[in-house]
């Protein structure tokens, strides 16, 4: 008789074997990269790998030419390029079909007009303001030749005065009030984001800070023609953004949602599957789905940690597929269920730089201390990625993608408050944030926000 295995052991085998496909999916990808672009960099690879992850993505390319399947040259003046071996032995790939739109979407604005160049000065005026993206808010801003086509595409979707949400989209509907004649709410958890932001609204633009934990007022239930949403792309997260916007959405009205390329991660694929079926059960039925629509500029967090892993990133490599749906009817009210609640942070400004204090659970007494966590002595934390252990047991992270154990958490959080000015943006010069730090967590804390040996030297000075 033959035993069945335990459901740990059956579970492992499952993940083992789903690693393994999404390894061969990922080789195929580049495989087909290879063939249509053959002698090409990591950066240009990258651009086209569906958002995999760079550093998998590298172990997989390391891989091919262990196996003989791919060549590279490098020289002192140029950077590595990739090629396939005997291209002409591999089969033309088929390319992939994505569901589309039958009629493309107007272009509401030209591309030299005076409109854009005015879109193109408010945006930079609005990027210089703004502090550098939250990882604990998974922030990544959308790159800045992006805007232009996200604009037209609002514009084609929304009904004349018709009211708009942006959700974890902000900087979006701060254009778009520019653009248009429709009343414009934009809501974040993101207190200080929304500060900057409002200097850069329409006068009928509203800013409300909205955290997607808490159950939304009444006066914002179905309310809204247009929502758009960029959440974060954890599993947990894309559900919960996805019930709270279908609640702001009006029947027959539309909602956007940027979702994850099936290479972001071996449970993309089924993820995206279970989302769309959940979908129905909200009311929306889905449209249209625009791959690669969405592209992000690369975060201080996500550069920082990839080059401690040797991978330099500085084009806008992430793109998200943006999916779109009509509201045909209302959700049965038991669906609204399926809410992660999100941690709640204090934060703190130096320069453009952020510090942020988990204030979830006991905001304890005594004395500050700031403690590395086990296997992140060096403080760095080493992925883009909110799923990891390590970073889910941290109590304290900055913006340059450093995480620690913080103690004595109220203390330390007056004393931010009073070097940094809270939410502020209030920048005071290093010696005198340093000073009124306990020697104990200065270095700490100053290595946290990556400043310079020199600039070190300066403040014990």
């Amino acid at each position: 008789m033959i035993k069945r295995p335990k459901k740990s052991a059956a579970r492992k085998l499952m993940q083992d074997a789903k690693n393994i496909h999404f390894r061969e999916r990922v080789r195929t990808r580049v495989f087909k990269v290879l063939w249509d672009a053959p002698a090409i960099t990591f950066e240009h690879i990258l651009k086209r790998s569906l958002n995999c992850d760079p550093s998998f993505l590298l172990d997989v390319l390391h891989e091919l030419q262990d196996d003989d399947f791919i060549s590279s040259t490098e020289d002192r003046e140029s950077p590595v390029r990739y090629s396939l071996k005997e291209r002409d032995h591999y089969p033309r790939p088929k390319a992939t079909r994505f569901r589309r739109s039958a009629t493309k979407p107007s272009l509401g604005i030209s591309s030299n007009s005076p409109q854009t160049e005015h879109l193109r000065e408010l945006l930079q005026k609005m990027l210089d303001s703004f502090p550098e993206e939250a990882p604990v808010y998974s922030q990544w801003w959308f790159s800045e030749t992006i805007y232009e086509n996200l604009i037209k595409l609002v514009l084609h979707l929304s009904k004349p005065r018709a009211p708009l949400a942006f959700l974890g989209s902000g900087t979006l509907g701060a254009l778009l009030s520019h653009f248009s004649t429709n009343p414009v709410n934009i809501f974040d958890v993101d207190e200080v984001l929304l500060e900057r932001i409002s200097c850069y609204c329409s006068e009928s633009t509203q800013t409300i800070r909205y955290d997607v934990s808490n159950e939304p007022g009444r006066s914002f239930k179905e309310t809204f023609q247009l929502v758009f949403v960029d959440p974060p792309w954890s599993s947990s997260m894309l559900r919960t953004f996805l019930v709270r916007s279908s609640t702001f959405v009006s029947v027959r009205g539309t909602l956007a949602i940027s979702f994850p390329p099936v290479l972001t991660r071996p449970s993309a694929e089924s993820e995206r599957k279970e989302l769309l079926n959940f979908a129905k059960s909200l009311g929306l039925s889905l449209k249209l789905t625009l791959p690669s629509f969405t592209e992000y500029s690369v975060p201080a967090f996500e550069r920082n940690a990839y080059e401690h892993c040797g991978i330099h990133l500085k084009e806008p490599w992430r793109r998200g597929d943006l999916f779109i749906f009509t509201k045909t009817h209302r959700s049965s009210p038991d669906i609204m269920h399926s809410i992660e609640k999100m941690s709640e942070w204090s934060q703190y400004e130096l320069r453009k730089c952020r510090l942020f204090i988990k204030r979830d659970g006991l905001f304890e007494d005594g004395l500050p201390s700031v403690q590395p966590i086990p296997g992140v002595e060096d403080l760095m934390h080493k992925s883009a990625s909110t799923r990891m252990a390590s970073w889910k047991s941290a109590s304290l992270v900055s913006t340059r993608n450093h995480i620690a154990h913080a103690y004595g958490r109220r203390e330390l959080s007056s004393l931010l408050e009073t070097t940094c000015g809270q939410h502020h943006g209030n920048y005071k010069n290093d010696a005198a944030f340093a000073a009124m730090l306990p020697v104990q967590i200065q270095e700490t804390i100053l290595a946290m926000l990556n400043i310079s040996n020199s600039e070190k030297k300066a403040v014990s000075r």
